[in-house]
């Protein structure tokens, strides 16, 4: 998240669909083996912590913004977002996304 543009780059992560099905192929894996379950869970929280760190550091501060909410306030619903749109259309759905999608990129261009 090292970018210019730490939202979008954070936007394009979270919608790759090759990521996306590894992580469910582990969840997956997960159900059955404790210690694959513990380990998904210590890189999530890391993960979470490292979205947040962006969002805060990379974009909010280096802006001189001050957020009304938290910076995992933001992070959160990006990432579940961008998981549920990857996940929806591996099963072939795709009522709304459209919408959802030209929301946040427009939520993304916004300056500043």
């Amino acid at each position: 998240m090292d970018a210019d543009q730490p939202l979008r780059a954070f936007w394009a992560i979270s919608s790759e669909p090759r990521g996306n099905r590894f992580i469910r192929e582990f969840v997956a894996l997960a159900s059955h083996n404790e210690i694959v379950r513990a380990e998904i869970a210590r890189f999530a929280s890391e993960t979470r912590r490292i979205q947040a760190e962006a969002v805060d550091r990379r974009h909010l501060k280096a802006r001189g913004i001050e957020p009304s909410i938290s910076p995992p306030l933001i992070a959160f619903p990006m990432s579940a977002i961008a998981s549920l749109l990857v996940n929806e259309v591996s099963l072939g759905v795709d009522v709304t996304h459209d919408e959802v999608t030209a929301l946040i990129d427009s939520i993304l261009r916004r300056p500043d």
